[in-house]
């Protein structure tokens, strides 16, 4: 997310002509009082009571969105005005009094749980769809809130404690750091993620809004661009007039819709249905039913909230409507499976609809598909079609905000189609474990032909599960009122193990794989590290890091920055450090920290602390010196803002090595700044490590506990024993000994237990008794 100026943000994304001079005089003009700016406001909330404050700001928002509305209404009524256009085509009403349809009593409640939230305001296109399902209301404003029809979201805020961007002149960073307005984000992000995930759309407008101020928003699937804020409706600040006649004058591929995506009519619609008796699963026929929102027993539709498209892919033409899966979020992948209704050949396909990284940086995946195929390669899904989808020009649907945005962190996407002839299905819906192994164990038999056919280099792209969407490509049988079994011979021991051992272990494997910690602290209050949260995941790569704290608005404020190269440093290297040693004091007593024990190393290579040293002295004008640890003669100028470059010994070894390694690097590394902060009392210290290139793999030394802190801040120990028992001073129950005991245990016993009670069940088939007519007695006698 990234603020530029409002012309900017016309030039780039709202495209279009700016109304003339005698088209202004037709507009509607705001009456709202405006305040100076977010002070006063939060001095006049805190005169009054609690309880008063907010129900004085629902009203306040109630006026504002009937302002917003008429200030939308008189330019959207202008448009006639100019040649060549002619009658209403958007109407902008409040949705926040009218509730959201609500969804079907047997629907899942992470569906009934998107409805919860809904925007204050939104922009419609008038047309037939939006007639019968929003314009229902006889209000002048007041309409039914419905997202599959939304053009723009419109967020009203008077609250100043619920206010995510920051407004007014005297104001620092475009967002807020406190939880409650970063809570205000989400929220109004969680309405495009909405729009994303019900409609087919590139992009969304958006509109912010906060007493007598605005800003506009665009997002795509790269990212986010916000507007500096505007006073909005006045007749000196005509840019909320530009915003809606630019946007009343777009066309609808302009406003961020999907042109290859249209509405399906109802006789395409009454096709699906009609195909749900030949369906050759229980589960396919649900899956038709639950996407087009019908109830077979009432005969009716349950919802409009999922209209049904049609997608145009190469010469074949799908109809879909409600995703079997989807993301949740609103950038990325953003992966939605649907089940797709071919028009021309009557049968049910599975489509999977992504963004996916463009422009070489990425290997589509019908081209995988397409080697594993000549292969012959067992227990794939088979491609029908795929394409990367184009716009009206016949250019690639690209992602824009990238533009804008660091192109070293935010990458082109663009978007991707793929059709399935089997139908896929979730990978959590399986019916018992043992369904789960055997497909585990079909995966790693498309694994290991894979490898015995040279394609090891595919990726994790290829097998029965996609790994992003986790998602089971499976061929649906034709059976009906029955799943199949795998018979107990149809997945051996081993396999079953192999494949549960791989579940259990991949995502620790890719967890602490290629990583490094980053830990930084400051003298005095820093925003730029405060604004990190306190442990990042895995995801998140050191330049993103690294830029998110260098290129923070106060960054130039101390006056020492000290960058330290440690390279080979592990997180498990600086747990080895004793809670009394100076590095650890310098931590726990600063006012501003961060601990990142696991960052991930950025995939066209890290920024290098001599790089990040250049960035910060070009931007604050500051000196500039590279120094190695230990050795004198770095001539500091005292008074002279410096940014210091220390370069640490190579950390390698065995773990005891590393351990007493550590602790001279410490020590010295200690001593070093110790003469730097008597210098520069006000410093920011940012030690990370790097990897060479002879050595880019994690260190098998490393904790497998991602959340646990670098550095122990408790209170430093003592050289005595503590108080207690044998079991109080000695750790006996190891990881190791308990791995040992739950194999002993769980696998050993229970086989030799097995296998003592089947040799004990083994019986002869003779009988040892005596012969017909033998006597004991006689015998004797004789």
């Amino acid at each position: 997310m990234k603020e530029v100026p409002l012309e900017a943000m016309f030039d780039l994304f709202i495209l279009g002509d700016d109304p003339l001079p005698k088209v202004l005089k037709q507009f509607y003009y705001t009456t709202v009082p405006a305040t100076d700016d977010e002070s006063a406001g939060a001095d006049a909330d805190l005169r009054i009571e609690r309880e008063a404050a907010r129900k004085a700001a629902r009203t306040r928002r109630g006026k504002l969105t009937i302002e917003i509305c008429e200030v939308a209404k008189s330019v959207v009524e202008s448009t006639p005005l100019v040649k060549g256009l002619s009658g209403p085509s958007l109407i902008t009403c409040d949705i926040y009094d009218w509730p959201t349809p609500k969804p079907p009593a047997n629907d899942d409640g992470s569906e009934r749980a998107k409805h919860r939230s809904r925007p204050n305001a939104g922009v419609y296109v008038k047309n037939e769809c939006t007639q019968l399902h929003v314009l229902i209301c006889e209000k002048d404003f007041l309409k039914r809130s419905t997202i599959s029809h939304l053009v723009v979201p419109i967020a009203i805020q008077a609250d100043l404690a619920h206010a995510a961007f920051t407004f007014g002149d005297k104001r620092g960073h475009f967002l807020h750091g406190t939880e409650s307005r970063l809570n205000a984000l989400d929220k109004a992000l969680e309405h495009v993620a909405q729009i994303f995930t019900h409609q087919h759309r590139t992009h969304v407008f958006a509109l912010y809004v906060f007493r007598h101020q605005a800003r506009i928003l665009y997002l795509d699937r790269a990212g986010c661009v916000v507007s500096e804020p505007f006073d909005y409706g006045t007749k000196s600040n005509t840019t909320l007039h530009r915003f809606f006649w630019r946007l009343t004058r777009m066309s609808s591929e302009q406003r961020g819709f999907d042109p290859s995506a249209t509405f399906a009519s109802q006789d395409e619609i009454d096709l699906m249905l009609k195909c749900v008796p030949d369906a050759p699963t229980d589960y396919i026929e649900q899956q038709i039913y639950r996407a087009l929102c019908w109830d077979p027993q009432t005969k009716k539709f349950t919802s409009c909230q999922w209209p049904a498209y049609k997608l145009k892919i190469s010469d074949l033409t799908f109809l879909v409507a409600r995703p079997i899966a989807s993301s949740s979020r609103w950038h990325g992948r953003c992966s939605r499976g649907y089940i797709a209704y071919d028009l021309e050949i009557r049968t049910t396909m599975f489509l999977k609809d992504c963004w996916r990284m463009g422009y070489g940086h990425s290997r589509p995946e019908h081209k995988i598909y397409k080697r594993l195929a000549a292969a012959k390669v067992s227990h794939v899904a088979t491609c029908s079609a795929s394409q990367d989808v184009l716009d009206s020009y016949r250019f690639w649907q690209v992602t824009k905000t990238d533009t804008v945005l660091n192109p070293k962190v935010y990458t082109c996407l663009g978007h991707y189609r793929i059709v399935f002839a089997e139908v896929c299905r979730p990978l959590a819906d399986f019916a018992d474990f043992r369904e789960l192994a055997s497909l585990l164990g079909d995966a790693m038999s498309a694994e290991e032909e894979c490898v015995a056919n040279d394609l090891e280099r595919l990726g994790g792209n290829y097998g029965c599960c996609a790994r992003s969407s986790n998602w089971c490509c499976r061929r649906e049988r034709p059976t009906r009122r029955a799943r199949h079994r795998p018979s107990s011979s149809s997945t051996s021991p081993t396999m079953l193990g192999h494949s549960l051992a791989l579940a259990a272990l991949v995502h620790l494997a890719y967890a602490f794989t290629d990583t490094l910690p980053i830990v930084a602290w400051s003298s005095h209050k820093s925003n730029a590290l405060d604004a990190l949260p306190s442990a990042h995941h895995t995801s998140s790569h050191s330049t993103a890091v690294f830029e998110s704290i260098l290129l923070n608005d106060d960054i130039c404020e101390p006056d020492a920055i000290i960058l330290v190269d440690q390279p080979g440093l592990h997180a498990s290297d600086l747990r080895t450090l004793s809670p009394s040693s100076p590095l650890v004091n310098l931590l726990q007593t600063s006012p501003s920290s961060i601990q990142l024990p696991y960052v991930r190393r950025a995939e066209g290579g890290d920024l290098s602390v001599h790089d990040a040293a250049n960035l910060v002295s070009s931007r604050c004008g500051a000196r500039q010196l590279n120094i190695v640890a230990g050795q004198t003669g770095a001539a500091y100028e005292q008074g002279t803002k410096h940014v210091v470059c220390m370069s640490m010994p190579y950390l390698s070894g065995d773990a005891s090595h590393r351990k007493g390694a550590m602790a001279d690097h410490e020590s010295s590394l200690a001593r070093e700044l110790e003469g730097i902060a008597a210098l520069f009392p006000k410093h920011l210290v940012i030690i990370s490590g790097s990897m060479p290139a002879f050595a880019r793999r994690q260190s098998q030394f490393d904790s497998p506990d991602p959340t646990a802190p670098l550095l122990d801040l408790q209170q430093p120990g003592n050289g005595t024993l503590p108080e207690g028992g044998l079991l109080k001073r000695y750790q006996l129950l190891t990881p190791a000994l308990i791995t040992s005991l739950l194999i002993a245990f769980f696998l050993i016993l229970p086989v030799v237990f097995l296998g003592v009670s089947a040799l004990a069940s083994i019986q002869s088939p003779l009988k040892l008794e005596a012969p017909k007519g033998f006597n004991a007695q006689e015998k004797k006698m004789q």
